[in-house]
């Protein structure tokens, strides 16, 4: 499986992916981020789609975009990404003005973060030579 971002990274230079959250058809946009330890959600997300998501009743304490730290609900979404669907872990945090930033400038609407508990639990590669992400 590969999934592309080169358009994306050409334009914003950040690797930048669409996944579908199991229970919503839309695909969401998220930022891959090797250095982040935790996958995160938008509070937004959430409160537009609840359905998607089971609360485990755990918070997190977290470092956001924006390098401030925050508290934020462990909620759980199945996500599917070519022909994979994991269960993966989120700590949800509040948007970060740079995520609207984002869409004001390159038209890219961000929904979170997938770190490096993504990467392991889906054994994907980032080839940043070809600008995709691969299993």
């Amino acid at each position: 499986m590969t999934i592309s971002f080169e358009q994306v990274i050409k334009r914003t230079g950040l690797p930048i992916i669409d996944c579908t959250i199991k229970g919503h058809d839309e695909p969401l946009s998220f930022l891959i981020d090797t250095g982040a330890d935790y996958n995160r959600i938008f509070n937004f997300v959430r409160e537009v789609i609840p359905h998607c998501f089971t609360n485990s009743g755990e918070t997190e304490s977290t470092v956001g975009i924006n390098g401030k730290s925050q508290d934020g609900d462990i909620v759980s979404a199945s996500i599917e990404i070519g022909n994979k669907c994991l269960l993966i872990d989120f700590v949800e945090v509040e948007i970060s003005p740079i995520v609207h930033r984002m869409y004001h400038d390159y038209g890219v609407k961000l929904y979170g973060v997938l770190g490096n508990e993504f990467l392991y639990s889906g054994q994907f590669k980032i080839d940043f030579k070809n600008f995709c992400l691969t299993d």
